[in-house]
Parts: structure tokens; C-alpha cells; sequence
């Protein structure tokens, strides 16, 4: 899907309407799920901590990789969404993060002490980079998919589902903390990525 593509319909056309709100609740899903991955990491900090025996400095540079990471792609996201279409672009950037989200669980299996913090850094900024180019190519595609006067709705509304991701994070990660243990709570949340990269490919 690119952004010259849905310009050859007629705006007002059923199948056009309907298409365009599909559109719409998958990025609102990618939204979410992003700051759901993302604010996982940060409830599941504590017993991170203790288990991978990292200081609070370096869970302080674990969390902020992901920022250094979503700050720097969200201009050349925007550009990749343009050239290579939104449809393969959040393809791709969403099995990077879901790769990315299992790093954190599994590399305590295989590694230890500075070597799995380089890594858990590496994962973080990686999560950061996939996860930057979600907001400006979503914003492209409402662009070429909504009307004018629909762009402020679509952009709350989408901008909501980070928030709502955000806000779901703390209890569902600490419930399934409780169940389980950090590790596979993590993992957990990549199931509802896979289904969603899925039906958007």
C-alpha cells in the first residue's frame, strides 16, 4: 500500500469507507501494542534487578536506549513508510520488535553479567528503532485514506492507543508476573503482535 494508491477511488464508495476503518484499527493496534511492549519492560524492571543482578544505572540505560532508538527513526521511518509502502514497512518493523521483545526474556538463558547487559541495551535500542516510524506512517496513511476533516479524529483516536497500551501494561504484566514469572509475562506480549502483524501483512 502506498500513498498514491487509494487516491484512484472514489472517496465516497462503500468499499473505500469500510477499507479505511480497517486501516484504522489495525495502526490503533500497532499504537497500543507498541507502548504495551514498551511499558512492560519498565513494570518488570524490579525483578529484572534482582534476578540478572543489573544496578539501577543500568536499567536506567536499558530504558533509555529505547528512547535513543524511537527518537532516531522517527524521521527516516517516515521517509521508508513513503518509499516502500506502510503495508511492508510495519510488516517488517513489527516482527523487528517482536524479535526484539524476546531478546529481553531469553538472552538471561545464555548469557550473564556485562555481556547480556550489552545485549538487553542492544534489544532496547532496537525495540526503540522498530517502534519509531509508527506515529509519522500512520499519520501518512490517514493522509491518503481520510478525508481532511476526519484527519483530527483519526490522529486523537490513534494517539490514544498509546496511552492505552501505557496504562494496560502495569496490571496485565503484574497479573502475569504473578502467574507465571517476568520472563514468560514478557513473551506473553508478543502473542497479540504476531496476530495483528499478521492480519496487516
Amino acid at each position: 500500500m502506498t500513498a498514491s494508491e487509494p487516491r484512484t477511488l472514489r472517496s465516497g464508495r462503500p468499499e473505500r469507507v469500510r477499507v479505511r476503518w480497517n486501516i484504522f484499527l489495525f495502526l490503533f493496534a500497532f499504537a497500543l501494542i507498541a507502548y504495551l511492549q514498551h511499558t512492560s519492560i519498565a513494570v518488570a524492571g524490579v525483578p529484572m534487578m534482582t534476578q540478572l543482578a543489573l544496578s539501577e544505572a543500568q536499567l536506567a540505560w536499558i530504558l533509555d536506549a529505547f528512547v535513543v532508538g524511537y527518537t532516531l527513526m522517527q524521521f527516516p521511518g517516515g521517509l521508508l513508510g513513503q518509499r516502500f509502502g506502510a503495508r511492508k514497512v510495519l510488516t517488517a518493523i513489527g516482527v523487528v520488535a517482536v524479535l526484539a521483545m524476546l531478546v529481553m526474556p531469553l538472552a538471561p538463558a545464555l548469557l550473564s553479567g556485562a555481556a547480556l547487559f550489552a545485549v538487553l541495551l542492544g534489544a532496547q535500542l532496537l525495540l526503540g528503532l522498530s517502534q519509531g516510524p509508527i506515529f509519522p506512517i500512520s499519520t501518512g496513511v490517514f493522509e491518503a485514506w481520510f478525508p481532511p476533516y476526519r484527519w483530527p479524529l483519526v490522529q486523537g483516536v490513534s494517539s490514544l492507543g498509546y496511552q492505552v497500551g501505557a496504562a494496560l501494561a502495569p496490571p496485565l504484566i503484574s497479573q502475569l508476573m504473578s502467574a507465571f514469572d517476568w520472563q514468560r509475562a514478557l513473551i506473553w506480549t508478543t502473542l497479540p503482535a504476531l496476530v495483528v502483524i499478521a492480519g496487516w501483512a
